[in-house]
C-alpha cells in the first residue's frame, strides 16, 4: 500500500479525466459496471 500522501494525485486526476470525458458526451448508463476484470493472484505487488 503506498503513503496516504502519493494517495490524492491519483484520485485528482481520475476526477479530472471525468470530468472531460463528461463533457465530451462520454457518459455510461445503467448497464456500467465497477467489477475487476483482471485477476491479482500470483502477481508481485
Amino acid at each position: 500500500m503506498p503513503p496516504l500522501a502519493l494517495c490524492g494525485d491519483n484520485a485528482a486526476m481520475i476526477g479530472a479525466q471525468g470530468y472531460y470525458e463528461y463533457l465530451a458526451g462520454n457518459t455510461g448508463d445503467m448497464t456500467l459496471n465497477a467489477y475487476a476484470t483482471k485477476s491479482i493472484i500470483g502477481e508481485t505487488l
